[in-house]
């Protein structure tokens, strides 16, 4: 009997330690590793997953925006360059909104009206310029959001489930990487960027 009760005392020497000390007495520090738990930072900035919905959402503001910035670009541009490219950009995107407002009517997915508070806040910044500096920044960031487009455009053409919608991105796609490399090489000869600003 006392050999099992010494065994139980040194299961539990923390306890012992409790129940001997003397009041006032210092415990002991006794390590205690916590289990280390990864934690993903970048949750909530994670890519969403390119669906039927989430697609359409996005091309129906950006291809508003692109219309919008386009009317923009003939109005304070200085360079003749980028006044064509605004006018490319409202005549093709134009087009491809209506071909996709067709396909999203007939399938009842439902895309928002304005173009969102990202290109709005691009509106709102480039509509105070005028001149060479409008004709910088707006470039710079027509570099940056058809760098975009031309990414989820390609994978929407690969991934998505409607085939309407995914036909759709398949055809405008080679439009948009026009835009991309037309959008380069102006940037470029206005000294600014050739990729897309962060």
């Amino acid at each position: 009997m006392r050999r099992m009760a010494i065994s139980r005392w040194f299961v539990a020497p923390g306890l012992l330690w409790l129940i001997a000390a003397p009041c006032g007495a210092e415990a002991p520090q006794v390590k205690v590793e916590t289990p280390k738990v990864q934690v993903d930072v970048n949750l909530g900035t994670k890519k969403d997953k390119l669906d039927d919905q989430t697609f359409a959402k996005k091309a129906a503001q950006g291809g508003k925006a692109e219309v919008e910035l386009g009317h923009l670009a003939e109005k304070h541009a200085q360079s003749d360059e980028v006044k064509k490219f605004g006018k490319r950009m409202v005549t093709d995107h134009s087009k491809a909104n209506k071909e996709l407002m067709a396909v999203v009517e007939k399938n009842k997915l439902e895309v928002p009206k304005g173009i969102g508070k990202e290109h709005k806040a691009l509106f709102d910044k480039l509509s105070k310029l005028d001149g060479k500096e409008f004709d910088v920044e707006y470039m710079k960031a027509m570099v940056k959001d058809h760098e975009e487009d031309v990414a989820e455009f390609a994978e929407a053409a690969k991934t998505l489930k409607n085939d309407e919608l995914k036909a759709f991105a398949a055809n405008t796609l080679p439009v948009i990487q026009e835009h991309l490399k037309m959008a380069k090489s102006i940037s470029g000869k206005l000294g600014g960027t050739t990729t897309g600003a962060k």
